[in-house]
């Protein structure tokens, strides 16, 4: 059903239930959401010792929420934490979430090192070393290959194991 419009500036009426003939009520101006979020505002004093008292007295209820939300929005977490640990680095450019599944898929899922299935974010150039946080300087690679590599760039990472292959063979 098209939402009737408003005769004095032309935007879309809300609906604000029914009449007693069952007919239904559209009302002008600002909905329901545009109300409440102004009548919190004009009563922040009233509002916010109570939201403090409840926080105070329900501080489990809250760390629970939370960790059931962290749970189950692991993706979130981590770049947060990645964006985060990019902040300190002054490291230039932020990468989402949806960019990093973006670069996930390309690399068809895959750690670009070893080719294993579980995937971390793995910065080129490091953070430490200059690199930048962002989809052209980041792959997946799995958490060994990740966690091996330190401060080396992919390139310098990639001639250490080759070494380390051609070493072990000759003993």
């Amino acid at each position: 059903m098209d939402r009737p419009l408003c005769d004095c500036h032309g935007a879309p009426m809300h609906r604000r239930g029914r009449h007693t003939d069952g007919s239904i009520k559209w009302g002008c101006g600002e909905g329901p959401k545009e109300r409440s979020r102004a009548w919190h505002h004009a009563n922040r004093e009233i509002i916010l010792p109570k939201l403090r008292e409840y926080a105070r007295t329900h501080k489990d209820a809250a760390a629970e929420r939370s960790k059931r939300w962290a749970r189950a929005h692991p993706d979130r977490i981590h770049a947060s934490v990645a964006r985060r640990r990019a902040r300190l680095k002054q490291a230039v450019g932020p990468l989402t979430a949806e960019q990093w599944e973006a670069v996930v898929v390309e690399m068809g899922g895959r750690c670009v090192y070893c080719g294993s299935g579980a995937v971390t974010q793995d910065h080129d150039v490091p953070l430490t070393r200059g690199g930048h946080h962002e989809r052209s300087n980041v792959v997946p690679a799995c958490r060994s290959c990740n966690s091996s590599k330190h401060q080396q760039t992919g390139n310098e990472w990639s001639v250490t194991q080759l070494l380390r292959v051609a070493t072990s063979a000759v003993t």
